[in-house]
């Protein structure tokens, strides 16, 4: 989303009115998309839960099918779940399931990132707008062209 050229991300500030009445949308789509994610990656811990519950008991019944003694420890039994494949591909989708959510939550704090840059662009936009900017070298001081004939300039004087 946000490695797209035309990425909701960014402002134009030719068009702020256009980008205001953009961003409660894009704001809301980007927090149905982070609960989506969020319910996803519940779904994906409860399956990892029932997955491990389900091989603990399975080895407990049978722990020569695991290649365990007849009285395995519980770090026995705990080793097995983990080395197990089912276990491994629920493990997976859970983070895979955790990287988008973190992907989602990031949008989701971009979209308040960028109405508070909307904000800023309207606050100066407010300024310039009453008041005019005057030109400015690279180091600070007004350029002598700019200045009033009858003024004298010292470029050493600080402002």
């Amino acid at each position: 989303m946000a490695d797209d050229p035309k990425s909701p991300f960014d402002i134009d500030p030719r068009r702020l009115d256009l980008m205001w009445i953009r961003q409660p949308q894009l704001a809301r789509a980007a927090g149905v998309r982070e609960a989506d994610a969020r319910h996803a990656h519940a779904q994906a811990k409860a399956r990892l839960d029932v997955t491990s519950a389900q091989l603990t008991l399975e080895i407990r019944k049978a722990p020569g099918t695991h290649d365990l003694r007849d009285k395995p420890t519980a770090d026995e039994i705990a080793a097995a779940v983990t080395v197990d494949k089912r276990y491994q591909d629920a493990l997976t989708a859970l983070n895979r399931r955790k990287y988008e959510l973190d992907v989602a939550s990031a949008d989701t704090t971009a979209f308040v990132d960028r109405r508070k840059a909307l904000e800023n662009l309207v606050e100066l936009m407010k300024l310039e707008f009453h008041s005019e900017r005057e030109p400015r070298a690279r180091d600070g001081k007004r350029p002598a062209h700019h200045m009033d004939p009858g003024i004298d300039f010292d470029p050493t004087e600080k402002e």
